[in-house]
């Protein structure tokens, strides 16, 4: 039961707050003032002892008013009687709660009802974070059901996310489409009405969307959206929902990969970095990947006083990554070679590239070049990546891609 009592002792607001359950043992109470808050409201005992824990979130509304949000504990054995602030310059609420009060379950819909994009956000963010380490409600039935539920209602028709394969027997690979002004992916969340639980890596971002989108790929567990969950991708001021229909049946990696008939190298090493960072299982599925599905392999063909290369040894392991090689370069045209991550971003080799002079045979004959062996300690794996790229990067600004061939799986023998 709720108690709202006004007295010549404590001015009061006059409008009493809506209560309600986020789970059996943690109230939601709930407050609409016509204005804007820009402070955060005081809540305390009537003896002036602040209520510990508690949480508050101001939500903008569409109308210029504020949607307030407390958040504490359920009284277990006797009632509590607080003083709250609701954001009338001088007034309190004094608040009484009885620990057997008949409350209902939050309602998602009437929530959110007015509220702006950016107070939306702020909800959804905060009931998926701090709420929910502050009042321990991850494993609370009640609170999944209802996050399901409001995370259902935040869109009112939400796009599609696809799985697309399975990577092993707890693993898939799901895509999405994102509006191209997405930008800076802080997190992304599976939520189903069995939990929800925060992507272990940031997705992989592919600019080869349809309609103007940019195509997401992210890893996640299987378990739990065998009947259908949502992702919530937030960033900065940004938020994406996006439905994910259930699926029981999905092409292994290798099939999928080679179904689409086109090359991906950067998606290639995001799920291979991803797999050699999970279990036993999916470590070996990253292995049998590169080895089913390997990258062809690239040179830098020039002739002339054309500068020209090519990587033939290369690994990354858990120490860092290995190249070696060789290049002409007839009229200093090459800047640097450089060693491509899982984004695409290149990295200089710094004081761990090595120059000797060497021969190498072009067609019939036998030219001088230049040999090297580089090593780059900051580009890691559990497993071995068996492909590692490079690039020539010229004076003129110009790069030049180059692909070693597949490598053998054992790093003493890809050396040797």
């Amino acid at each position: 039961m709720l108690e709202f009592a006004s007295s010549d002792a404590v001015r009061t607001t006059g409008e009493a707050p809506d209560v309600c359950l986020l789970n059996p043992d943690t109230l939601m109470l709930i407050w609409d003032t016509p204005t804007r808050l820009w402070e955060v409201p005081r809540l305390e005992t009537a003896a002036g002892v602040a209520i510990s824990p508690q949480a508050t979130l101001r939500l903008p509304l569409n109308s210029g008013g504020t949607r307030l949000l407390r958040v504490i504990r359920r009284p277990k054995d006797e009632p509590v009687s607080f003083l709250a602030e609701a954001g009338t310059l001088g007034r309190k609420d004094e608040i009484t709660i009885e620990p057997d009060g008949d409350f209902e379950f939050a309602n998602a819909s009437l929530l959110i009802e007015g509220v702006t994009p950016s107070g939306r956000l702020s909800l959804v963010s905060t009931l998926l974070g701090m709420w929910a380490s502050m009042f321990r409600l991850r494993l609370s039935k009640s609170y999944n059901r209802f996050l399901n539920h409001l995370v259902s209602e935040i869109v009112e028709r939400p796009q599609r996310a696809q799985a697309l394969a399975k990577l092993s027997d707890q693993k898939m690979l799901i895509a999405a489409g994102l509006p191209e002004a997405f930008k800076e992916i802080e997190a992304v969340f599976i939520v189903s009405p069995s939990g929800f639980r925060r992507l272990a890596m940031l997705p992989h971002t592919s600019h080869q969307g349809p309609r103007g989108q940019d195509l997401v790929y992210m890893i996640a567990d299987r378990a739990g959206t065998e009947d259908g969950a949502y992702l919530v991708v937030t960033g900065v001021r940004t938020l994406a929902i996006r439905h994910l229909p259930g699926t029981t049946v999905l092409p292994s990696l290798s099939r999928w990969w080679q179904a689409r008939g086109k090359s991906d190298a950067d998606l290639r090493e995001y799920i291979i970095g991803a797999l050699a960072r999970s279990d036993m299982k999916a470590s070996k599925a990253a292995i049998e990947f590169q080895l089913r599905c390997p990258l062809s392999s690239q040179r830098v063909a020039g002739g002339g006083s054309l500068p020209s290369g090519e990587v033939d040894l290369a690994v990354t392991t858990a120490r860092g990554t290995l190249i070696g090689g060789w290049y002409r370069d007839p009229v200093d045209m090459i800047a640097s070679i450089d060693l491509l991550d899982s984004n695409g971003i290149a990295h200089p080799f710094g004081d761990g590239f090595y120059r000797y002079t060497g021969n190498v045979q072009d067609e019939d004959r036998t030219v001088p070049a230049t040999g090297f062996v580089g090593f780059y300690q900051d580009i890691q794996s559990p497993v071995p990546i068996l492909q590692p790229r490079s690039v020539m990067h010229l004076t003129s600004g110009n790069r030049h891609l180059m692909v070693p061939p597949a490598q053998p799986i054992d790093p003493a023998e890809a050396r040797a």
